[in-house]
């Protein structure tokens, strides 16, 4: 068996690897809906009943190849079965408290024997049959779905596919990590310092990208991340959890900012670390943390073109609706960025995920625009459908 952690995001979207899930190999043919359910002790020993109350629980598809689809289905019937003799040992429990209970605590006996075979039978099964082609849920909190599947094939595929899309990102994505090196101090003609270069942004500053194609948010150029950084800020921006930690150990401040307001959680979701983004978070930096011009991590996740950030910072009580200082939320951003250098069906599926997550279509920045009235003036009628 091997273990993967998904975000719910990439579940619901499909963002995973279109390869059976079963064997690991073969692509996916068929899609099998299902209640992915993480029946925890004690649940587990109530069959169907722990099912049905289990409040961990989201719908997902199981992609299998033709060859694993029969053994998916019958590993799927086969705990149905176990669920439904757990069910009816249960039954007799109720029965023999309700009617026998004269006979208490002798008439427990063979209840208490039944459902020990049970599970011992259902044990024996799942580690030497069922384990070729059961998925099940080991793990579930409020962003994330941890899955046991058959081998750790598809875990390998499902890192691959990450990494491929994180390259993909890398290569479309605006320029506006790194801020640019200083220049070299130089005179005019006439013994006057130049005028000083200006802050790049994400209308100006960047070849190929006409004037006006973009509506320029006042606080963009605020999310430019210094070449030099403190050794914890540098340790976020390059994921590197383990020198955090050794960092933090010697007296680092968690709370660290640059001049700009900038923390490592705001850091680390420009960088686009997740794993980095969820300690810093369970660490105690609030998700809801502001930097200069009222931005927060969900807004920079937004600029950065990172779906996955943003479905994790809504996971982790995320605001979708806080404001920065012009009223804008990030759904604001998400509809108004339209730049041919970031992954357009991204933008979209940031949206679902935004609205999805709670934020508010009629929400109006201090110039009176909802989401829907900047994705009409950026012209992208796909962006207005989102909305519509």
């Amino acid at each position: 068996m091997s273990r993967v952690k998904l975000l719910k995001t990439e579940v619901w979207d499909n963002d995973i690897p279109a390869i059976c899930m079963v064997c690991g190999e073969k692509p996916a043919q068929t899609s099998h809906p299902t209640q992915m359910k993480h029946v925890f002790f004690p649940l587990n020993v109530l069959g169907i009943v722990g099912h049905m109350i289990t409040p961990k629980k989201m719908p997902m598809n199981v992609c299998c190849c033709n060859d694993c689809k029969a053994g998916y289905l019958n590993e799927v019937n086969m705990q149905t079965i176990w669920a439904s003799l757990k069910t009816v040992v249960l039954l007799s429990f109720v029965y023999i408290f309700t009617v026998k209970s004269a006979g208490l605590p002798k008439n427990l006996l063979i209840p208490v024997i039944l459902m020990a075979i049970v599970l011992i039978l259902e044990t024996v099964y799942f580690w030497t049959i069922g384990k070729k082609n059961a998925i099940r849920c080991a793990k579930m909190d409020a962003g994330t779905v941890s899955l046991d599947l058959p081998n750790g094939k598809w875990a390998v595929a499902y890192t691959k596919y990450k990494e491929d899309k994180k390259s993909r990102r890398k290569a479309t994505q605006a320029p506006i990590h790194d801020a640019p090196p200083p220049a070299a101090p130089s005179t005019g003609g006439d013994g006057t310092p130049p005028p000083p270069a200006q802050t790049p942004n994400l209308q100006s500053g960047f070849p190929g990208v006409e004037s006006g194609a973009l509506i320029a948010f006042e606080g963009m150029e605020h999310a430019q991340i210094p070449p030099q950084l403190p050794d914890f800020l540098d340790a976020v921006k390059q994921g590197d959890s383990e020198r955090l930690e050794e960092v933090l150990k010697k007296g680092g401040d968690l709370q660290e900012t640059m001049p700009n307001g900038m923390n490592a959680l705001h850091l680390a979701a420009v960088a686009g670390g997740m794993q980095m983004a969820d300690l810093l978070i369970r660490r105690g930096i609030p998700v809801n943390s502001e930097m200069a011009n009222g931005l927060t991590a969900m807004h920079l996740a937004v600029q950065a073109n990172n779906q996955n950030m943003v479905g994790l910072l809504l996971a982790k009580k995320g605001d979708p609706n806080h404001p920065n200082k012009e009223g804008r939320t990030p759904l604001h951003w998400c509809a108004a960025v339209a730049d041919d250098r970031l992954d357009p069906n991204n933008r979209y599926k940031m949206a679902n995920v935004l609205l999805r997550g709670g934020g508010d279509i009629n929400a109006k920045d201090k110039d009176g625009n909802t989401p829907a009235d900047l994705a009409k003036k950026t012209g992208d009628a796909k962006m207005v459908e989102v909305f519509s």
